[in-house]
This record gives C-alpha cells, sequence and structure tokens, in this order.
C-alpha cells in the first residue's frame, strides 16, 4: 500500500511538473511565434549638433548623454557635429532629454534624425499623428508633398504599429508640437526590438 501511494505522488508530481513546462510554453508561445505587441520608443537619433567643434567637446557630449536612462550607446563626430544615440529595449527617452543634454553642452540642437516605433492615428481634422507609449510623446506627422499614393497608404496604417524614420526640426521651443517630416514609414513586425 506504501510503494502504491509513493508511485501514485511520483506520478501526481511529474503531471503537475508538465503541466507547469505546458503553462510556461503557452504563456512563451506568442513570443516564439513572433505575435504580440510592439512596443513603442525611441530606438536610434541623429542629432546635429551646432559647435560641436573639438574631439574633447564631442566626448563631454557623449558622456553627458550615456546619464540619461535607457541609452544604450552614443557617439558624437565632432568633424560632422552629429551625435547618434541608440536605446535599450523598453526605453523611455524623449527627443527633449537628448536636446537638453545638446544644449547643456552648449551646441545648438539643429535637425534631427529618428528612428522612432509608435501607433500611427488620425485625428478628426485628417491629421496623422504617432503615438510613442513609452515615453508618452505625440509627434504630428506631416505629409504635405507627398505624393497622394504616399498619403493613402498611410492612411492605411492607422491604428497600427509603425516604425518611423524621420527628421524634426531644429530650433522649436520646448513648448511646441514635436512635427515629424517622416521618410519612411512601416508597419512594424511584432516584437521588432527582441
Amino acid at each position: 500500500m506504501r510503494a502504491q501511494a509513493q508511485t501514485v505522488a511520483v506520478d501526481g508530481a511529474r503531471r503537475r511538473g508538465a503541466g507547469r513546462v505546458a503553462i510556461a510554453l503557452l504563456a512563451a508561445l506568442p513570443a516564439l511565434l513572433g505575435v504580440g505587441r510592439a512596443r513603442a520608443e525611441l530606438l536610434e537619433v541623429r542629432q546635429i549638433a551646432g559647435g560641436m567643434e573639438c574631439p574633447e567637446c564631442a566626448r563631454g557630449l557623449r558622456l553627458l548623454i550615456k546619464e540619461i536612462p535607457g541609452v544604450a550607446a552614443a557617439e558624437t563626430s565632432w568633424n560632422r557635429r552629429v551625435l547618434t544615440v541608440r536605446f535599450q529595449r523598453g526605453n523611455r527617452a524623449t527627443l527633449a532629454q537628448v536636446r537638453a543634454a545638446v544644449v547643456r553642452q552648449h551646441f545648438e540642437a539643429r535637425e534631427a534624425e529618428l528612428l522612432i516605433a509608435g501607433r500611427l492615428t488620425i485625428d478628426a481634422g485628417g491629421r496623422h499623428w504617432l503615438w510613442v507609449s513609452g515615453s508618452e510623446q505625440t509627434y504630428g506627422i506631416d505629409l504635405r508633398g507627398r505624393s497622394a499614393d504616399w498619403q493613402r497608404a498611410v492612411g492605411e496604417l492607422s491604428g497600427a504599429e509603425v516604425l518611423v524614420t524621420g527628421r524634426v526640426p531644429g530650433g522649436a521651443r520646448a513648448e511646441d508640437p514635436l512635427i515629424l517630416f517622416p521618410v519612411s514609414i512601416e508597419r512594424a513586425r511584432t516584437r521588432p526590438f527582441q
């Protein structure tokens, strides 16, 4: 009787263990299949820093940028006056933080090129917006000068998670809305940052 009870206990433990493995596999299945929600966040910023004219100045900016939470890597090219920042997955960094660091180093924050993930929406007035949930930022998408086909294709992405490469002009005040001039907009692959 005792041997039989031990066998039942071992069989029960095996079933519970197998059940836990099955639950873990089911929980991981969306990630394994590439299904799920994409994150909305800054991926890369290339910021022109007017006045960055020496290697030591560039080094100081690079060190300051690396203090921003979520920065994975920062590079500076003083001869081209360009700061390139790559961000960690799940970051909440903003373009305003990058630009504030540029200004703190006594440079001018000029035009920036962004690679950013977010949700594309269209408001009641027909204006396009990119909402970035990681930082709670919203960028106006300026489609002026784009062909009707291009605008229609962007409109079809309304509500979708997208990857946008675009330019943000320099010289804007902090309280001004962020306007993004897109170079490319594409539907985000699910979980594109893993």
